[in-house]
């Protein structure tokens, strides 16, 4: 499979945090909690998004349940909330 053609990567990686974010939000994390795992799981969401030759490899909804899954196991996240 070939790069995607005509599709603006920063954009469409922007996009993709943006639904991430969005996603924990609804799943009940405030905004710094939400901010904080972003910036936490940087390089993880890059490599769900699937870089430059394919499309997401794992769904924004998905990836926000991928984070906080790995983060239940931590004692004191979300203890301040």
């Amino acid at each position: 499979m070939g790069k995607r053609k005509h599709v603006d990567l920063d954009n469409a990686l922007g996009s993709y945090k943006e639904d991430i974010f969005l996603m924990l939000r609804c799943l009940g994390c405030n905004e710094r909690t939400s901010a904080a795992l972003m910036r936490k799981n940087k390089n993880n969401i890059f490599k769900w998004f699937g870089g430059v030759t394919r499309g997401p490899i794992v769904t924004a909804q998905w990836a926000a349940r991928l984070i906080l899954r790995e983060e239940s196991s931590n004692p004191n996240f979300l203890k301040d909330e």
